[in-house]
């Protein structure tokens, strides 16, 4: 039986991918009729694998890649759960704060057709909670692509604050900033 024979059976495209990994071997098998009515022994094809090692290897590799893929699913779902129970912040305590810097930050903005440099300006706030400071910046209203125009509007710092600061009252470090 020839190479174009087998070809027929299989397929190119599978012929070729078998071949790389197992070895063909033609073998008599005096019990076997063919599918016309034809005597026994005629040849068969008949695998056999020269290369177990390399199956081994990809058996692991696809355990392996299973592995990895469930472990990022489980992760990937218990970060979803863990933000959907601490992202309920309104339940966390609200203190009033004192406003006690301010700055500005390069904030750009992008879209599909451009690229626009941008400032805004930030207060940095005070709160207390338990006797302890804890600080917290939050964005100010002023955005602008002057910097300095940003930073004009705020060095004048408010003498109110206009914020209020959402503790987690498990770790007050960790807070969220609300406008009034």
């Amino acid at each position: 039986m020839g190479d174009g024979h087998r070809r027929s059976i299989l397929g190119s495209e599978l012929i070729s991918e078998v071949a790389k990994n197992t070895k063909w071997r033609e073998q008599r098998n005096p019990t076997l009729h063919n599918s016309k009515g034809g005597a026994p022994g005629n040849k068969v094809i008949a695998m056999r694998d020269t290369n177990a090692g390399q199956h081994i290897s990809r058996r692991h590799s696809k355990s392996l890649r299973r592995g990895i893929i469930a472990s990022l699913l489980s992760v990937a779902i218990g970060l979803g759960v863990y933000a959907v129970h601490s992202g309920s912040t309104d339940s966390w305590p609200e203190v009033d704060c004192t406003v006690t810097g301010s700055r500005v930050v390069r904030a750009d903005l992008q879209d599909s057709f451009r690229f626009t440099v941008m400032y805004k300006g930030q207060y940095h706030l005070r709160y207390t909670v338990g006797g302890h400071e804890y600080y917290v910046w939050a964005n100010s209203s002023w955005s602008d692509p002057d910097k300095q125009f940003v930073q004009s509007k705020v060095d004048s710092l408010p003498s109110h604050c206009q914020f209020g600061v959402r503790y987690n009252p498990n770790r007050p470090s960790e807070s969220v900033v609300v406008r009034k």
